[in-house]
């Protein structure tokens, strides 16, 4: 008999814990996740939230120093109906668990009343698609562009730099978010974005 152990913790779950190594992975998923067609090593927790999981886990298993990321999420389908909730449910288990050197971004313009948790907090990071619908083609109007400015004037209002992550990605998005004062453009166009960047500088 083992003391100390979650009752959450299945001795099957147990074993997989106890062979895992550097480089190896972990799945928490839901009910709707293939997980008999993608992995022979599946431990079913029916009736277990995930985070309350995460929290066992993690109090038995560390987290591997060696990778890049420890940790990371399935991307969303669907962007403008994802519910940031999960991520922040998660998020907060993790930060309990990580060392000094690993920070978060947090989603939401309201701050974190726990100083320790909002001291591991590098950025204020939101989903743009769920406050504009501009596609960055034309110029903004100038209601939309009082409202996305005071959003990111409201996070930096908190002491945290801000991104929007999903924003549009032309040049005129890049130069009205720069103008805004974003402190992180996204892109899935890193020279065009170089480029312009470079063109800012020399002005």
């Amino acid at each position: 008999m083992l003391n100390g152990i979650p009752k959450i913790i299945s001795p099957d779950l147990l074993l997989i814990l106890a062979r895992m190594g550097h480089g190896d992975e972990i799945v928490l998923a839901d009910a709707n996740f293939p997980g008999e067609r993608l992995n022979k090593n599946l431990i079913r927790c029916d009736g277990s939230e995930i985070p309350e999981l995460m929290e066992a886990i993690l109090q038995l298993f560390p987290l591997d120093k060696s990778v890049n990321s420890p940790w990371f999420m399935m991307e969303p389908t669907d962007l403008t109906n994802y519910d940031d909730n999960l991520e922040k449910n998660y998020a907060g288990v993790l930060r309990q668990f990580f060392p000094d050197f690993i920070f978060f971004d947090h989603q939401s313009l309201e701050g974190v009343a726990d100083e320790i948790a909002w001291d591991k907090v590098a950025l204020i990071s939101l989903n743009f698609k769920k406050y504009s619908r501009w596609d960055g083609r034309q110029p903004l109007t100038e209601e939309e562009c009082k409202k996305i400015k005071s959003i990111i004037d409201k996070a930096h209002s908190l002491g945290k730099p801000f991104r929007f992550w999903g924003i549009p990605d032309t040049p005129m998005s890049w130069e009205n978010f720069y103008a805004m004062g974003l402190d992180f453009i996204n892109t899935d166009d890193p020279v065009g974005l170089s480029i312009f960047m470079d063109k800012i500088s020399k002005r």
